[in-house]
């Protein structure tokens, strides 16, 4: 009988330190959004920034730093971004992949998911022309985020496949004393 408390002991602990690990990395990778988040937040807040300048400023008054918002502007690989024009139109896209940037119906269709989802877009202004700049998380985030739910199935099947294996084996030795009894 001591072998079945302590296979049932292994189970409890099995089951106690998958759920810690399952908690440990949810609150972990929580945090870890949270902290994304907010840097692309601030990241977009800067291209705002620079596409404001970038537009307001002349030729003769800063060459160089026009360059700067222009390679600054560029430079942002991850964030998709949604450049709409005062009339309600997309008027530029950006991170959406594969030639999606330039096809109007789709960025269209951006537009509308972001008017669905009442996100409320920065307001940018150049030459006197009111533009809103909508932005969405970037894919590493947004894989971020789903990540806990992957590592809760993963250690789920771990529990899952180790229980199964506890109880083949404790059947297996009942099997065998039966067998040996029967002899």
């Amino acid at each position: 009988m001591d072998i079945y408390s302590r296979q049932s002991r292994w189970k409890l602990y099995l089951a106690i330190a998958g759920t810690a690990i399952v908690l440990i990395s949810l609150i972990y990778t929580k945090y870890l959004t949270d902290q994304l988040a907010v840097e692309e937040q601030k990241k977009v807040g800067l291209l705002k920034e620079a596409f404001e300048r970038l537009n307001t400023e002349s030729q003769e008054e800063a060459s160089c730093d026009i360059e700067f918002y222009r390679k600054f502007f560029s430079e942002n690989t991850t964030i998709p971004i949604l450049l709409v024009s005062d009339t309600g139109f997309p008027a530029y896209g950006v991170n959406y992949g594969d030639n999606l940037d330039t096809v109007s119906v789709f960025l269209n269709k951006k537009l509308n998911e972001f008017k669905k989802a009442n996100q409320k877009p920065l307001e940018v202004t150049s030459f006197g022309v009111r533009n809103y700049l909508y932005f969405e998380h970037s894919r590493i985030l947004t894989q971020l985020t789903y990540f806990p739910l992957v590592l809760f199935f993963l250690i789920s099947s771990f529990i899952l496949f180790g229980y199964l294996a506890f109880s083949s084996a404790r059947r297996a030795e009942e099997n065998r004393v039966w067998v040996g009894m029967a002899k």
